[in-house]
């Protein structure tokens, strides 16, 4: 987890450089979608799996990433490939989340249900007799997917 951390912040300081919020969060998309693509080919390799991850929407601005930072990027996702797969969305987001913005983040409300919490909450509604086979639930997030995964 430690080498997470320090990816992480490496990803906070990499967004820190850019002082207009456009650019920052285009750069924050860019960085993600590197991260994102060195974890599905890491996750594709270890079970010897062709499928290629789906590009990026058209209508998303993406721009080239710095050198250096691309290549943490990859690094970054080859990491995230090696946590269990429940924790694999919140990683990714936690890292797009420290690079937005602040006010944006703010008003898109960009904050993911870390998965302890989650397992917690989905415990605490088995025992008061919820039935997930048979039960019809609303997941009250709406980003990463976390109650979903």
């Amino acid at each position: 987890m430690q080498r997470y951390q320090t990816c992480k912040a490496m990803a906070k300081g990499y967004a820190a450089n850019f002082d207009d919020d456009k650019t920052r969060l285009v750069q924050a998309r860019s960085y993600c979608a590197r991260v994102i693509d060195a974890y599905w080919s890491s996750i594709a390799k270890k079970h010897t799996s062709t499928i290629k991850i789906k590009a990026v929407a058209s209508s998303v601005w993406l721009e080239d990433v710095a050198v250096d930072a691309e290549q943490v990027a990859e690094r970054t996702g080859e990491l995230i490939a090696l946590f269990p797969v429940e924790d694999a969305g919140f990683l990714i987001g936690s890292i797009y989340t420290v690079m937005l913005p602040a006010a944006y983040r703010s008003e898109k409300g960009a904050y993911y249900t870390p998965p302890p919490l989650v397992a917690r909450l989905l415990d605490m509604a088995e025992k008061s007799g919820v039935d997930f086979f048979k039960a019809s639930v609303i997941d009250p997030a709406c980003g990463g997917g976390a109650f979903l995964a």
